[in-house]
């Protein structure tokens, strides 16, 4: 007879954080895991233990853990996993297998290396423009960008004065805006 499952299938693979951490010395301080959940980018993700306070209930599944988060090659800093550590999705990193992950790790000057800098004026589409030129009577009126920033777009900042210009009007998502547009 064949095995029918019944509810929500789980995609986690692993133990939970407090099954591992448990077991190491110091609670796993200064020690690498990671989620299977993230092996599959190319870049590495781990997270490294910086204290780990479990609360010692039946189950092991509560605690407060403070890491330091690496997604795909880039650090994050620190952060507070107790949301996730109930989850039976980490693998400890051996100890020889550690300086694998270390070293794929990007430096800072990696990460200033690959900023790249964005306008902070637009100019109008054409029509547009010629709209607000007659209104205000200024021959080249020039839209402040607005951009939100977050954890993951933060190899990004604003170059104070520059206007977007025609390669960057080629590659945005709408460049039909912009045909007719006079350099």
């Amino acid at each position: 007879m064949p095995y029918v499952y019944i509810g929500k299938r789980n995609f986690y693979y692993g133990k939970r954080l407090w099954e591992i951490v448990g077991n190491l010395k110091n609670f796993g301080e200064g020690r690498l895991l990671v989620r299977s959940k993230f092996e599959r980018y190319p870049e590495v993700s781990y997270v490294k233990i910086i204290r780990a306070e479990p609360l010692m209930d039946e189950e092991n599944l509560f605690g407060r853990v403070l890491v330091e988060q690496v997604f795909r090659g880039k650090p994050y800093g620190e952060y507070d996993l107790s949301q996730t550590a109930y989850k039976n999705d980490f693998k400890l990193v051996p100890k020889d297998e550690e300086e694998f992950y270390l070293s794929r790790t990007m430096k800072a000057e990696e990460l200033e290396k690959l900023k790249k800098p964005l306008p902070e004026f637009i100019q109008f589409p054409p029509l547009l423009k010629e709209m607000i030129s007659k209104q205000e009577n200024n021959p080249n009126p020039l839209l402040k960008a607005v951009y939100k920033f977050g954890p993951n777009n933060s190899s990004v900042f604003i170059q104070p004065g520059a206007v977007c210009n025609k390669t960057q009007i080629e590659n945005s998502k709408a460049p039909h805006l912009y045909e007719n547009l006079r350099p």
